[in-house]
């Protein structure tokens, strides 16, 4: 029986480590939407306004009702085990590297289906649905809206324009994750490279051998 791939949030923590947050339930429904915005002026004469284009609003991302539960488990709270580590995505953390405060930078993802971008979390909302006996919270229904956000890097990348397939050649300590944060913009881009390179096992990299990098669409 095959293995369903689930939706999976990432980014890096204030210590520049990388933390991964896999949903228990894949969602039923994703709502992307993308606006822009023309701003009108009067005319003397004329019986409307004008338009004139002023700007572009980032894209957005609705998830609604994604399902938590704990009830399998004995006297294990859905907070404990789940929504905390969401809370955790709006926080603020300090990154002394960039010398600023803010909560993290996310990536979307969804098995090969990587077409998702770079994120913050613009609002979360969760609501107990269910309690054992002592009164311990074991369902959650979790809906998130999600904001694109265009960091440096990717600002650099789009400039360069960078489309045609490139190799990288393995180091001590790589891990798909590292090499795809470093050449596609994103750890979560790692599973591009996995099929890419028909590596089913993402630990089996070797030192010294050339990895094929496919171009980001």
């Amino acid at each position: 029986m095959a293995i369903l791939d689930k939706f999976e949030i990432t980014y890096k923590d204030s210590k520049d480590d990388y933390v991964y947050f896999a949903f228990q339930y894949n969602p039923y429904q994703l709502s992307v939407s993308k606006s822009v915005v023309w701003e009108g002026f009067a005319v003397s004469g004329e019986d409307s306004t004008k338009k004139q284009f002023s700007s572009g609003k980032a894209k957005e991302v609705t998830i609604n009702d994604v399902l938590f539960d704990t009830s399998m488990f004995k006297e294990v709270s859905v907070y404990t085990k789940y929504i905390r580590y969401l809370e955790a995505m709006t926080l603020v953390q300090e990154y002394t590297k960039e010398g600023i405060t803010r909560p993290p930078i996310l990536t979307l993802s969804w098995g090969n289906g990587n077409y998702f971008f770079d994120t913050i979390l613009k609002n979360l909302n969760y609501e107990f649905t269910m309690f054992d006996r002592s009164g311990i919270p074991i369902r959650a229904n979790v809906s998130f809206e999600f904001e694109e956000i265009v960091t440096d890097t990717q600002k650099i990348r789009k400039t360069l324009d960078i489309q045609a397939v490139t190799t990288y050649r393995v180091k001590d300590k790589d891990t798909l994750q590292k090499i795809a944060d470093s050449e596609l913009g994103s750890p979560s881009k790692w599973k591009m490279i996995a099929v890419a390179n028909g590596i089913d096992n993402p630990i089996d990299l070797e030192v010294g051998m050339t990895l094929i990098i496919p171009p980001e669409n």
